[in-house]
């Protein structure tokens, strides 16, 4: 074996171990399993150069794809640059926090820069965070079709299980022992996820796969009328067509896709019961011609298969509106996408640094939001500005 295809294996497990591993302690959400991460995707980089390994296709990464590949790693980098206190306090967004600074003195000689950042350190953890998703993405573009798809099965089986274990916890109640300590969630199924959202995220990626999946192996490989004309076929030429591997293979596709869906269902997340029917519907438009990878089942397929669809979706919409979890903080969702709007504009172009949403946001909540934080302003103010000052006063 030579050292492209050492290189290959190494990084098809390595990549296999990660992805077993990101969901397991509170989905990744947590320092220690996100450090433990980062150090996985630092080996996979490193495997990736030893082996000079090279994408599985020419157009894998292309020059676009790698300026953006560089570009994302190195923003966060460029939001850490010190620049003048001055210049800083002009730049999109910072007035506020300028003012604060003055309003406390902090902006003296011996504060004279800072960094574009508002929260250096949540800038610096994502910086690190981009590690995994980027090693994943480069180690993926450099393997073959066959453990790409060996690599989607393990990716699937993941999923299978997170939706599996979803359903025993909301079967078993809020006090499971299969929620393992986790009593936020105590009404729906969360898997090994710190929220139920989360979990909800994991499987609607996974259902378009799974369809994508089954579509293509319904009777993968077999014409419908034979190889001879309209001749009869035999017996045994039709129980080949059945054989065990296809149906096995569809069967398991058609199984998964049933256990994901139903997972995604007891979260109870409204958002990811909405994300599910949009993905049964652009499946079903995009899949139902290709039924079998050429739709060997011709017209006749396409129709069962958008019937299929559809009553798919018409049997989620009264588990949408019925039985999807709400509660207040939820409803206010629009509250925080109008909020989200004015920071964009108020912080576009540069931001307010990786990281920073969630600090920056509860500027923009209006003061009776049950959603947001229910510190005081002052103290919000005051917390902010601390990181400001931390991040400036190292430079």
């Amino acid at each position: 074996m030579n050292r492209a295809a050492e290189s290959g294996a190494v990084l098809f497990y390595g990549l296999a171990a990660l992805l077993v591993f990101a969901p397991l302690y509170w989905g990744g959400n947590r320092p220690l399993p996100l450090l433990v991460m980062e150090l996985a995707a630092l080996a996979l980089l490193v495997g990736l150069a030893w082996g000079r390994a090279r994408p599985a296709q020419p157009s894998a990464l292309s020059w676009p794809m790698q300026g953006f590949l560089i570009a994302l790693f190195l923003l966060p980098l460029v939001q850490l640059l010190p620049v003048p206190l001055a210049l800083w306090a002009d730049l999109p967004g910072r007035e506020f926090y300028a003012g604060a600074l003055r309003l406390t003195g902090a902006d003296g000689a011996d504060f004279d820069w800072s960094v574009i950042s508002l929260v250096p350190s949540s800038t610096e953890a994502t910086w690190l965070a981009v590690l995994p998703p980027l090693a994943v993405f480069m180690v993926a573009s450099c393997l073959s079709s066959q453990r790409l798809l060996a690599l989607m099965q393990v990716f699937l089986g993941i999923a299978v299980g997170q939706a599996l274990l979803g359903l025993i916890q909301y079967g078993d109640g809020a006090d499971s022992v299969f929620r393992f300590g986790n009593t936020l969630m105590g009404g729906s199924a969360s898997g090994t996820y710190i929220n139920r959202n989360h979990l909800a995220g994991l499987l609607e990626m996974a259902l378009p796969v799974t369809l994508a999946l089954l579509a293509a192996t319904v009777g993968h490989g077999v014409p419908w009328y034979g190889g001879h004309g309209r001749r009869k076929r035999t017996l045994r030429q039709w129980l080949a067509r059945f054989s065990v591997n296809r149906i096995n293979q569809a069967t398991l596709y058609g199984a998964a896709a049933l256990a994901i869906l139903l997972g995604l269902v007891f979260t109870r997340s409204r958002a990811g019961v909405s994300l599910a029917m949009l993905g049964i519907l652009l499946c079903t438009a995009l899949f139902s011609t290709r039924l079998g990878g050429r739709n060997i089942y011709g017209l006749m397929g396409s129709f069962t298969a958008i019937g299929v669809g559809l009553a798919g979706l018409i049997g989620l919409a009264p588990v949408w509106s019925r039985f999807a979890y709400s509660d207040p903080i939820e409803d206010g969702r629009w509250r925080i996408f109008d909020a989200t709007l004015q920071a964009v504009g108020e912080f576009f172009p540069l931001g307010s640094g990786g990281g920073t949403f969630e600090d920056v946001l509860r500027r923009f909540h209006p003061a009776d939001y049950l959603g947001g934080d229910h510190q005081p302003r002052p103290q919000r103010l005051s917390g902010m500005v601390a990181g400001v000052r931390v991040g400036g006063g190292g430079c």
